[in-house]
């Protein structure tokens, strides 16, 4: 099967049964569009005998099904048939069988349609250090699209490909893969972004439609006041001091009070 079964619509798809004997019939099946593809209901197939090298279509069933394949085969020894102007109703499950064959093989055909739209959820503000859910999702796309969900400059601590979870709702169409990250002080300002790419099923997959990039979202992340450095301070008796202190938040600090806490062993010390 030409892209591993994956095919564009209106497009001619050839597939090839080989066999290693002469074979004296050729069965194809299309499965019930409206069952899954786990149901062996063949509701629509074409025949076809070999006469000496001679391949002539026996029946179809309807026979209009017979105006969308054509035997295409070159050899006695293989079944070579053409799906002719691929359309939705050929996203399902197929067959082909030999009368000599006690079981059909089975084979599926998933049409190809573009990804239609690529999108970021996640909350307007993030709190440091409270676990977060952001997702990417993608909305229609057959085959399934894979996705990369990621933050520039990457996350103190980065989000694993491996650890997001996929969810699909049927009635919208979209496809949800969700990243639970703690954001630390430091991930501010970082930038998250999410593409999706389709590929065939070929054994070296092939790109599909190129890539869709969903708009990015910038991380706003608050903080409760966190002082920069430590420094100690000196100062003689009867000197004006002049004290700063700086602090780092998000958002900025409304008031400050200052504390002067005096640490003292003796009463005397402490007059």
């Amino acid at each position: 099967l030409p892209g591993g079964g994956v095919v564009s619509l209106g497009q001619d798809v050839e597939f090839n049964y080989a066999n290693t004997e002469e074979w004296f019939m050729c069965s194809v099946y299309r499965y019930d569009p409206a069952q899954s593809r786990q149901d062996d209901v063949e509701t629509e197939f074409c025949s076809y005998v070999n006469r000496g090298g001679e391949v002539s279509q026996l029946k179809c069933d309807p026979a209009s099904f017979g105006d969308h394949l054509q035997y295409t085969g070159t050899s006695g020894t293989d079944c070579t048939v053409t799906i002719k102007n691929i359309t939705m109703q050929d996203d399902v499950s197929w067959a082909v069988r030999l009368a000599s064959d006690l079981e059909p093989t089975k084979f599926d055909i998933t049409v190809a349609v573009a990804t239609e739209n690529v999108s970021i959820e996640a909350p307007t503000v993030f709190v440091a250090g409270t676990p977060t859910n952001v997702s990417c999702v993608a909305t229609g796309g057959s085959p399934k699209p894979m996705i990369l969900l990621a933050a520039l400059p990457p996350l103190e601590t980065p989000i694993d490909p491996n650890s997001l979870i996929e969810t699909f709702d049927e009635s919208l169409q979209q496809r949800r893969f969700t990243a639970l990250i703690t954001p630390d002080i430091k991930d501010n300002g970082k930038e998250f972004q999410c593409t999706a790419q389709q590929y065939d099923n070929s054994p070296e997959p092939k790109e599909l439609f190129g890539k869709f990039t969903a708009d990015p979202v910038t991380m706003d992340v608050t903080f409760t006041p966190q002082p920069i450095g430590d420094e100690a301070f000196k100062a003689k008796i009867g000197e004006d001091v002049l004290v700063g202190i700086e602090f780092l938040s998000n958002p900025a600090v409304d008031t400050f009070s200052w504390v002067n806490e005096v640490q003292v062993e003796t009463q005397e010390q402490a007059n």
